[in-house]
């Protein structure tokens, strides 16, 4: 599963740095000195799935 957000920022190249640093890869064929494209990848689902799975409900209530 890939996301994609775009975001505006006020220092492209600063935003850069930060979603490196968290281990994003850049999309060099998507950026440029104006925009940098990062594709979140989650392949089983796992990592970013508590932003957008809804929260299993107790099955004794």
């Amino acid at each position: 599963m890939s996301l994609f957000i775009t975001c505006p920022v006020q220092s492209v190249e600063r935003a850069t740095a930060f979603y490196r640093a968290l281990g994003w890869s850049l999309n060099a064929e998507m950026s440029d000195q104006n925009v940098s494209c990062f594709a979140i990848d989650d392949p089983d689902g796992y990592h970013y799935s508590p932003f957008w799975m809804k929260p299993e409900p107790d099955p004794a209530a």
